[in-house]
């Protein structure tokens, strides 16, 4: 991933996607006497956060974005199957033929089940329950009897993960399909949450049902650099004054995101312990593990999934 430096008005364009649960904003403004307006280690802090957000991933058996997809699953003949966290629901699907055809099983024939005590309708959900009135009672028994088309992931507040960036699509004409380029009302304005800029380099933007990574913000000409289609969602053209909404992961995995990136790159900083740096090359070497206070954190915050 290269990144390229900007004004402190601008964020870096980069050849890929940084995928990771703080941006390179909210890591820098975490520090701010360390960074300053300084460019310099921009490449160095996206690597060390990727790299911390897929450790959290590992530790907690889950991920903390929200992911479109179809997802197969062996019936366990009986009513309750158990599944991976799951935000939203489109269809579920039923098959006595190994997945060869498919019966819908419609919304009042089951009962989506999450929380510490699989209540009813709370997300993320982790059990789909056939219900006992329904058309079917049992999952049939086997590989690929169920199917789910849904978006999945985890989010305490899924409801309000999506938050409103206060801004929309203000190309003439919207946006076409696979735009790489979004014009808004003010790139580095205050976001809802009272914090600036409001769109930054490694946020996730949903406009309508589709996902973009943000990879780039040009504050003079208020046009964001995107890739389209992220998460498993289709690309699809936009019209003119359609809503922007910015992903806010948990914010437990994001403090202890921006937590072990800072602890990785102070130590690269001081020439100890398992990390070193190069300021002149703007690189960094570090341990690939979290540390045992940022573990804590996550899993005394009941964020590691018990099922596989």
């Amino acid at each position: 991933m290269t990144i390229i430096s900007g004004t402190p008005a601008t964020t870096a364009v980069t050849a890929g996607v940084y995928d990771a649960y703080a941006t390179l904003s909210e890591i820098k403004s975490a520090a701010p006497e360390t960074f300053g307006s300084s460019t310099t280690y921009d490449k160095a802090i996206c690597q060390l956060a990727e790299r911390a957000s897929r450790l959290i991933d590992m530790l907690t058996r889950r991920t903390f974005y929200a992911t479109t997809a179809t997802r197969y699953f062996p019936g366990t003949g009986s009513a309750r199957l158990f599944i991976p966290d799951l935000l939203a629901i489109t269809s579920v699907n039923i098959s006595s033929d190994y997945g060869t055809t498919w019966a819908e099983v419609v919304s009042g024939d089951y009962l989506a089940l999450g929380g510490r005590d699989l209540d009813d309708a709370i997300t993320p959900y982790m059990a789909i329950e056939l219900h006992p009135t329904g058309s079917y009672l049992e999952w049939y028994k086997g590989p690929r009897a169920c199917k789910v088309v849904g978006v999945w992931g985890y989010h305490a507040d899924y409801a309000n993960a999506w938050e409103d960036s206060q801004d929309t699509i203000e190309n003439t004409g919207g946006i076409l399909a696979n735009a790489t380029s979004i014009t808004v009302n003010d790139a580095d304005g205050v976001d809802l949450r009272g914090y600036t800029p409001r769109f930054a380099y490694g946020q996730w933007l949903l406009i309508e049902s589709e996902q973009f990574a943000c990879v780039g913000m040009n504050a003079q000409t208020n046009a964001l650099t995107v890739v389209a289609a992220r998460h498993g969602t289709a690309a699809a053209a936009h019209a003119k004054d359609k809503a922007i909404y910015i992903w806010q992961p948990d914010p437990v995995v994001k403090q202890a995101t921006i937590a072990q990136a800072l602890r990785w790159f102070k130590r690269g900083q001081q020439s100890f312990q398992d990390t070193g740096g190069i300021a002149e090359l703007g690189t960094l070497t570090y341990t690939k593990k979290l540390d045992p206070e940022i573990e804590s954190m996550l899993l005394d915050s009941g964020l590691r999934r018990s099922r596989a």
